[in-house]
């Protein structure tokens, strides 16, 4: 392996572990931080589950085959984050980090959402 290739394969490394770190920064909302927790996430996407103390939450993905960022809806049943069902039939895509903290709120205020963004 040539110098340059050698090079070439660093900095794939280091833009792949940047756009990972930028994607998972992007689910993450610093407001609501506490509640968050590391989902499965596939392949090249990231997955942040959010479980409110109202058992509603979201889980919010960002990545590869995602649509941007994208927002569903969830309750959650039993007393883990791992359990819970959609409340909605498709999620919210395309959010803006603004658009997503909002959508959170009124998720961690009221329960639902009627965000239609």
């Amino acid at each position: 392996m040539t110098d340059f290739e050698d090079f070439q394969q660093k900095m794939s490394r280091d833009f792949a572990k940047r756009l990972q770190k930028r994607q998972s920064d992007r689910t993450l909302c610093r407001k609501y931080c506490r509640y968050a927790f590391k989902g499965v996430g596939y392949e090249d996407n990231n997955q942040i589950i959010y479980r409110f103390p109202n058992h509603y939450g979201a889980s919010v993905i960002d990545g590869f085959g995602s649509q941007g960022l994208e927002l569903m809806p969830v309750h959650f049943f039993g007393s883990d984050y791992h359990h819970y069902e959609n409340m909605a039939d498709f999620p919210l895509t395309y959010l803006s980090d603004e658009n997503l903290q909002l959508v959170l709120t009124e998720i961690f205020e009221t329960g639902y959402t009627t965000k239609t963004i």
